[in-house]
């Protein structure tokens, strides 16, 4: 429910509305109804081609304060949300519409101002309908700059929503890059791939809020991986799973056609799926250049227990790499 409404407070609204600046910063304060939940929320907003940055107070009917930070990549369409505790958590972003693309003029449903006399200020409201959602936007005019956004509909949990977010202090500025890096607990995964060889860096976080720093070591040549824990010590195992690798996926495996994205920034994508006597894999790759965007399988381990991966892969790039990246350390090498 609440990554839901973390979703829904902002997003859809300023980058998708009329034709927006590629960078900016500003203030809201959302109204926030579903269910037994009610929120009052206030944030502040930074985005930059886009990249978006969130710091909000959440304040619940009984007085609970949460704080939060929230990453979102538009381009990868995942966000992560950063709580007080450090821990870092990461889903999809829910809207589809987000983007750079403007609203269309047949969109529109009145013109009218704000303020009185000399000082009164042009502005538009329009009607959006989508994924379940019935929203009615008001913008300032010069600029397309939000005023007031509200939207009705229903949750994937089925429990009806009603959000109403007031703008303020919007400034068509760059924010400080140092806002919009993400902390070292949500990058979850480095890897690295050169002939044959896979290298990752990952943060593991465990429900109770165990954290294991670690590397994978996976050499497809010969079917053998090592994890090597923070303290240096090195485990080899058989690779069982090959996920990502060298190999060609067949034409024969296509099970969809689709993209990701909106408007001038689609990008079309293919899902392939891929069966084994052990695992059922979906795989979803950029068809320009075959790159690896999304990862599902389910299966049984070798000591009976089912499993379920996902990987959603972000910042790939054809290059070489560092050959001391790929090296295994001594203490695997026995």
């Amino acid at each position: 429910m609440m990554k839901s409404c973390l979703v829904l407070v902002l997003f859809p609204v300023f980058i998708s509305g009329c034709c927006p600046p590629k960078a900016w910063t500003g203030k809201n304060f959302a109204n926030y109804a579903s269910g037994k939940v009610h929120l009052e929320i206030l944030q502040d907003v930074f985005y930059d081609n886009g990249m978006m940055t969130v710091h909000q107070n959440l304040t619940s009917d009984d007085g609970t304060l949460t704080r939060q930070t929230i990453y979102l990549n538009y381009l990868t369409g995942i966000q992560y949300v950063l709580n007080g505790d450090g821990r870092c958590e990461n889903s999809s972003i829910t809207f589809t519409g987000v983007g750079e693309s403007c609203i269309p003029d047949n969109a529109t449903i009145s013109k009218s101002y704000i303020g009185a006399g000399a000082n009164k200020i042009p502005t538009t409201m329009f009607r959006l309908i989508g994924n379940g959602f019935l929203t009615y936007l008001s913008v300032i005019d010069d600029g397309c700059v939000p005023l007031m956004y509200e939207t009705t509909g229903t949750l994937p949990t089925g429990d009806g929503l009603k959000l109403t977010v007031e703008y303020f202090g919007v400034v068509a500025v760059k924010p400080d890059a140092k806002i919009m890096k993400m902390p070292a607990s949500c990058i979850l995964q480095d890897n690295y791939m050169d002939n044959g060889v896979s290298v990752i860096s990952q943060n593991l976080t465990t429900d109770q809020g165990m954290t294991f720093n670690q590397k994978l070591y996976a050499n497809f040549t010969s079917g053998m991986q090592y994890v090597v824990d923070k303290d240096g010590s090195c485990m080899g195992l058989n690779i069982t799973n090959t996920g990502i690798g060298e190999g060609c996926l067949p034409d024969d495996a296509v099970f969809a056609k689709s993209y990701i994205g909106v408007g001038a920034n689609k990008i079309p994508v293919t899902m392939y799926n891929i069966k084994t006597d052990v695992y059922n894999t979906y795989f979803t790759v950029i068809d320009d250049g075959c790159l690896p965007y999304l990862y599902e399988s389910t299966g049984t381990l070798p000591n009976g227990e089912g499993v379920k991966t996902t990987v959603e892969y972000f910042g790939v790039m054809v290059v070489k790499s560092d050959p001391k990246m790929t090296m295994l350390p001594a203490s695997c090498v026995r």
